[in-house]
Order: structure tokens, then sequence, then C-alpha cells
């Protein structure tokens, strides 16, 4: 129901009592250790983007357009789903399996608040955005990828906050 904009998300002091108490969920997401990010084009064919995937380590890329636009993510688990109901061959491209609905947060976004969108999501995109001058006097706002942060992120900082 709060995903759906049906309900307020409670508030981090009242939702999870032992996350708020704690002091690394107070923390921005930019604190987490990040990775810069791999994009994939849309045209890439589905066969090719599970190689990319498998030879870079990664469970999911987003998907960009040529001008650096995210259209969605491609994960390993809507591929494999898409190709078991015939949906998509290994030959289409990978516009035809994105995954649409994914949960985006900002750099500035208290680590508790991504601890929980992790509760229910496997991953959660990091999105910033910059300033982009098309002239002398014309400026837009850029929305790009920060990062991509999952449960095995979190856990690994978890750690290393307990052993300090």
């Amino acid at each position: 129901m709060q995903e759906q904009g049906f309900m307020d998300t409670p508030s981090l002091d009242t939702s999870f009592p032992v996350v708020a108490g704690e002091q690394w969920a107070k923390h921005p997401v930019s604190r987490l250790p990040q990775k810069m990010p791999m994009t994939i084009l849309p045209t890439v064919t589905c066969g090719d983007c599970v190689d990319i995937l498998h030879r870079e380590g990664f469970d999911q890329m987003p998907v960009v357009n040529e001008v650096g636009e995210i259209l969605g993510v491609i994960t390993e688990g809507n591929i494999m789903s898409q190709l078991l109901r015939k949906r998509v061959s290994k030959n289409d491209p990978v516009s035809r399996a994105l995954y649409k609905r994914f949960k985006k947060v900002t750099p500035e976004t208290p680590i508790g608040e991504v601890s929980r969108l992790l509760d229910r999501e496997h991953f959660v995109l990091v999105l910033s955005t910059q300033r982009c001058y098309t002239d002398k006097d014309t400026v837009s706002a850029l929305t790009t990828i920060y990062s991509i942060i999952t449960r095995i992120d979190l856990l690994n900082f978890l750690m290393s906050q307990s052993q300090q």
C-alpha cells in the first residue's frame, strides 16, 4: 500500500526502532562503498547481456539510451523469467525484458531508509542530478546513476561497522 502511494511511509523513528536507534541508520547512503555503475544500451541482445552480467559479476545493470536517460534495469531474474515464458529469445534486445519498477534514492538518503527498501527490493538505484549547460544561459537537470545498492552492499557495510 505504501509503495502505491495509498499510505504514508512510516518515519524511520517509528517503523523499525532497532534500525532507528543505530548510528549508521542516519548516515547518507553515499557513505556506503560505491562502485562506478556499468550501464547497457537497449539494443544489446539478451544473450550478450547474460554474458556481460556473468563476466562482470553483476545481477543487474541499468539500461540507458544513447543520451544516458534511464529506461529501466535488466536483471538476471527478469531475463530468466522472460526466457522461460518464451516472451524473449537470446537474440532479442534487452529492451524487451526491462524491469521498470524499481526504487530510486538520492546520495543523501539515510542508510536506514535504504535498509527498509532492501527488505522488499533486491536493489536500489542511487541517482544524482547534475546541472548541464547547453549554452551560456541555458541549464537543464541531468539525472545520472550514482550507484546501485544491493543487500550484500548493506550487509558488508554493517559488518564493517560492527568491527569498529
